[in-house]
This record gives C-alpha cells, sequence and structure tokens, in this order.
C-alpha cells in the first residue's frame, strides 16, 4: 500500500508540473519545437501523476492506464531531449553516437507502448511475471538509461 506522503508527494509533482506547462507556455511560448516539447512533456508528468494519485486511491480503469500514461511521460521528456541535441546533428556531417541511441530508445518506447497496449506486460496475482513483463521491465530500465545518456550528451 502506498503512503500518505507518496500521494501527496504525486498529488504535489501534479500540481507544479501542470503549472511548469503553463508557465513554459507563456513565457517561451509555442514558437520553437524544444518549447514545444517542454509543455507536452510537463502535462505529461503532471497527468501520469493525477491518474496515479486516482490509481492508488480509486483503483479501477486508472491502474490499467498508469503504465500507458507512464509511457507517454517517458517518450514526451525522451523527445524534449531529443529536439535539444538534434540541433547539433544539423550541424554535423554524420550523426553521432547520440542519433543512434535516440532512435534506438524511439523503437524501444513503441515495443512499450505495444506490450501496454496489448495488455501483455501485466502479471498475474499469485504468478511469478511473465517473460514479456520482464521484457517490459527490461525496457523500462533501457529507457531511463538511455535518456540518461542523452542528457549527458547535452553538455
Amino acid at each position: 500500500m502506498l503512503s500518505e506522503a507518496g500521494l501527496v508527494s504525486h498529488a504535489v509533482a501534479c500540481f507544479f508540473f501542470a503549472a511548469l506547462a503553463l508557465g513554459a507556455a507563456r513565457r517561451a511560448g509555442l514558437a520553437d519545437r524544444p518549447g514545444r516539447l517542454l509543455v507536452a512533456a510537463s502535462l505529461g508528468t503532471a497527468i501520469w501523476a493525477f491518474v496515479f494519485v486516482l490509481a492508488a486511491t480509486r483503483g479501477g480503469t486508472a491502474i490499467a492506464l498508469l503504465s500507458p500514461f507512464e509511457t507517454l511521460r517517458t517518450a514526451l521528456w525522451g523527445a524534449f531531449v531529443v529536439s535539444l541535441i538534434a540541433r547539433s546533428w544539423a550541424l554535423q556531417e554524420w550523426p553521432g553516437s547520440s542519433f543512434t541511441v535516440a532512435a534506438s530508445l524511439g523503437l524501444i518506447v513503441l515495443l512499450q507502448f505495444a506490450l501496454d497496449l496489448a495488455g501483455l506486460a501485466r502479471t498475474v496475482p499469485g504468478t511469478g511475471p511473465s517473460t514479456l513483463a520482464l521484457i517490459f521491465l527490461f525496457t523500462r530500465l533501457t529507457v531511463a538509461i538511455g535518456g540518461l545518456v542523452l542528457v549527458h550528451n547535452l553538455y
């Protein structure tokens, strides 16, 4: 069971990421791609945090929506980081390793969405995790590590 601190922290995250989305939309506008993706990623994170609180307090369909929203949130932040790195790709004759990492992460996120929507990554209570559930977990870890590699390539 999730503690009250967990619920409150996700509710606070929902509020502040929504505020970040509004602030970024008002301040930077939506003229450039990184600005639009920052707004989308912030809003996606706010929605994910809201769905998390609903899933923890009410259950029901919110539980089924939690994983796809987490995948969407991760994809949006990845797209934001890629939009920042993409400017340097235009200056190079051949895209560097960060392009390969970004393209690979894109394919892995598509696999995550497919597993999410097909419901193949869920485990049945009382049984061990299925092979597809373990693959799904591995893709989550791969995307997290790959995202860190992309952020590292910003500097």
